[in-house]
C-alpha cells in the first residue's frame, strides 16, 4: 500500500515550480462565504499596488464576522511545493473551492503585501477589533463580540532545508488549530513578502540552523462552549518536538483509513489484468481439450474379413 498524496498537492499545484520574479511571493485568500473577486480570481502575476486595491473593494461589503490575517515574511512560491508543507492550507483551500466559496490563489505579487495595512483596513472599514495573538506561546484570546480581525505574525523561514519546510509545517498546523475554533462567516487572507536573503545578517542565518521545532495539541481538545456574551480565554500550547518525523506522523494519524493508503495501484491494477488475460487462456485451453471425443472402438483390434485380407 503507497500512501497516497496528501490534499495539500492542490496547494502544490495552484503554485509553480520557480516564481517568476525574484521579489514576488504567492497571496492565498478563502472564506466560507462566496466574495466579488474583483478579477483576483483571474489574476497570477501582479505589482502588490494593484492587488491591495482590488483586495480592498473586495473586503469593503465586510461579508464575514471574523478575518484571519497571516503574515509569513520571506517566502517564496516554491516553498508550498512540497506534499507537507501548509498541507492544512491546501485542504481548505480545496475544501473552499468545491463548496463554490472564495479560494483563490496569486502566484506571484510583486513586492509582497504588508498585512499589517490589510487588517487596519478591515479596523477602520468594518469597525472589526483586533484579537490577542501571540504565535510563540500559543495564546489566543477570542471573544464572541464580532466583527473581529485575528492577525497572525509568523516569524520569518530559516534558510537552510529540512528546517524551512519544518517550520511552515507548524505554521500551517497553527493556522489550521485556530480555524478549527473560529467558527463560520470567516475570510482568511495569507500574505506574504518576497525572500530577501541579502538583508539577513549572517548571524541570523547561522542561528537558523538552532531553530525549535513545535507541534501543536489536538485542536478538538482545545475547543470549548461558552454562553453568548461571555469572554472565551483559549490557550493553544505549543510543545517541543525534537523528531521531525514524528511531527509528520501525528499529522497523519487522523486521516481516515482510505485517505492514508491507496488500495489500487497501478502496478496491482497491471498485474491483475494480465492474471485475468492468462487465466481466459487456460479456459479456452482446458474447455477445447474437454471437447475432443473418441470412441471406444477407435481403440479396439480390428476383426472380420477386411482385417484378415491385411494381414495377408
Amino acid at each position: 500500500m503507497a500512501p497516497r498524496a496528501s490534499l495539500a498537492a492542490a496547494l502544490a499545484l495552484a503554485v509553480a515550480s520557480v516564481s517568476a520574479f525574484s521579489d514576488a511571493s504567492p497571496l492565498f485568500l478563502f472564506s466560507d462565504s462566496p466574495l466579488a473577486s474583483n478579477g483576483l480570481n483571474q489574476t497570477q502575476i501582479a505589482a502588490s499596488a494593484r492587488i491591495a486595491a482590488r483586495l480592498s473593494d473586495t473586503l469593503s461589503s465586510c461579508p464575514s464576522d471574523s478575518y484571519v490575517v497571516v503574515s509569513q515574511p520571506q517566502v517564496a512560491a516554491a516553498d508550498f511545493e512540497p506534499r507537507d508543507a501548509a498541507r492544512h492550507l491546501g485542504q481548505r483551500l480545496a475544501d473552499a473551492g468545491a463548496e463554490g466559496n472564495a479560494a483563490w490563489t496569486i502566484r506571484d505579487v510583486v513586492g509582497g503585501l504588508d498585512a499589517e495595512e490589510i487588517a487596519a483596513e478591515i479596523e477602520r472599514n468594518c469597525g472589526a477589533r483586533r484579537m490577542g495573538v501571540d504565535v510563540s506561546t500559543g495564546s489566543i484570546a477570542l471573544d464572541s463580540l464580532y466583527p473581529r480581525v485575528i492577525k497572525l505574525d509568523f516569524p520569518p523561514l530559516p534558510h537552510t532545508q529540512p528546517d524551512r519546510g519544518l517550520e511552515l509545517e507548524q505554521h500551517d498546523s497553527l493556522l489550521n488549530l485556530l480555524m478549527a475554533n473560529i467558527g463560520a462567516h470567516h475570510t482568511v487572507i495569507f500574505a506574504t513578502t518576497p525572500v530577501l536573503l541579502a538583508d539577513t545578517p549572517p548571524s541570523v542565518a547561522a542561528s537558523d540552523e538552532h531553530a525549535q521545532v513545535y507541534n501543536m495539541d489536538d485542536a478538538e481538545q482545545q475547543q470549548a462552549a461558552f454562553p453568548a456574551g461571555q469572554q472565551q480565554q483559549q490557550h493553544f500550547e505549543l510543545k517541543r518536538d525534537l523528531l521531525a518525523h514524528t511531527a509528520r506522523s501525528n499529522l497523519n494519524s487522523s486521516l481516515p483509513l482510505f485517505e492514508k493508503y491507496q488500495y489500487l495501484s497501478p502496478g496491482i491494477f497491471m498485474g491483475g489484468m494480465v492474471s485475468l488475460f492468462l487465466l481466459l487462456i487456460l479456459y479456452v485451453a482446458v474447455t477445447a481439450i474437454s471437447s475432443l471425443q473418441v470412441t471406444y472402438f477407435a481403440f479396439s483390434k480390428e476383426m472380420g474379413p477386411s482385417a484378415q485380407k491385411k494381414q495377408q
